[in-house]
């Protein structure tokens, strides 16, 4: 699969959804611009000492940060977005030395992973997004911090991760519309709308 198809279309997707679909107010104004300069940087590029970095990284990884601290308890989100950082380093460090270990494409275990432990882990769609993104864009500069060390230096935000970030963040947000999605047919069970 070519890289960074999922990353385009997922963030059109989510684009669409966020001007059309949320209440207008900050919050929406400032996903907006976050998820269309994220979308417009995504092959563009900046070289600091021997590493590669993805603006659209940088912006994904600095926003995230942002909206992490925004959350109510913050210092409990932050440790789960470390254990999401050591999980994620820690699977891709396996795949580099074992390889055959993982099972299926790469950006699908990864996400499929990372979506299980951050709905083990926290509640609230917000507090999921917010841990996804400082979780994954972390492990991915721990991940490239080691792996440079021994071979030759990496990307930081290639296509490839940016993949697999979108894609669990696409299986959390088709997770949040189930759960609405139930939790108002329940609420018209109990009401007798729905016999």
């Amino acid at each position: 699969m070519m890289d960074g198809i999922l990353f385009h279309w997922i963030s059109w997707i989510f684009c669409v959804i966020i001007l059309f679909f949320m209440k207008k107010g900050k919050r929406r104004t400032y996903f907006s611009y976050w998820v269309l300069i994220s979308i417009i940087l995504v092959n563009q590029f900046i070289t600091i000492d021997m590493y590669t970095i993805s603006l659209s990284f940088i912006i994904i990884f600095l926003g995230s940060f942002l909206g992490l601290a925004s959350l109510k308890k913050p210092f409990y989100h932050l440790i789960v977005s470390f254990i999401m950082m050591i999980g994620y380093a820690g699977v891709l460090l396996i795949e580099k030395n074992a390889p055959i270990w993982i099972f299926g494409p790469r950006y699908l275990t990864l996400a499929i992973m990372s979506f299980i432990l951050v709905t083990t882990l926290t509640k609230g769609f917000y507090s999921k997004t917010m841990v996804t993104l400082v979780g994954l864009s972390s492990g991915e500069v721990l991940y490239n911090l080691i792996v440079s060390n021994y071979f030759s230096p990496k990307t930081f935000g290639e296509l490839e991760f940016m993949d697999t970030l979108l894609l669990t963040l696409f299986l959390l947000f088709l997770l949040n519309q189930y759960q609405r999605v139930k939790h108002r047919l329940n609420t018209l069970i109990n009401q007798g709308q729905i016999n």
